[in-house]
């Protein structure tokens, strides 16, 4: 890309002119990275810094939809929050059996069928993987309060 331009005295452009000065820009020497949205390339800074992850060019769209659609997951997780939302219970289950109260862990063990149950409903795990999840939630949850 050549980047060129004559002006008279006054600062008027003249169109016709030979340039006396041609800077010459290389791409290459661009750093670049694509959108974290939208996957255009964006120009980085040459000096040290944070780099710029989305678009600047049409006034922070990009930034703002990226953050949209994350608020918009966190609040509604659909799917992979389903499978995240039985993990932390399975995890709050194995607490509780640490800690050895029957209530605590009854308490816990009905909560995460419940999920896997919903979480198999909606599609997120399949039956078979739902099922055998919970058979294994049974067999130590029955260990402890027997």
């Amino acid at each position: 890309m050549v980047l060129h331009a004559t002006f008279d005295e006054h600062g008027v452009e003249l169109e016709d002119a030979e340039p006396d000065y041609v800077a010459e820009f290389d791409a290459d020497d661009a750093q670049t990275r694509p959108c974290a949205y939208c996957g255009r390339p964006v120009p980085q800074r040459a000096s040290a810094g944070r780099p710029f992850r989305y678009c600047r060019d049409n006034d922070d769209e990009c930034l703002r939809a990226a953050r949209n659609a994350r608020m918009r997951q966190r609040n509604a997780p659909g799917l992979a929050g389903q499978v995240a939302q039985a993990f932390e219970l399975a995890d709050r289950l194995e607490k509780a059996v640490e800690s050895g109260d029957a209530e605590t862990i009854d308490a816990e063990h009905r909560a995460l069928v419940s999920t896997i149950d919903k979480a198999a409903e909606h599609g997120a795990l399949h039956r078979n993987n739902a099922a055998r999840k919970k058979s294994r939630v049974a067999r130590i949850s029955q260990k402890i309060t027997a």
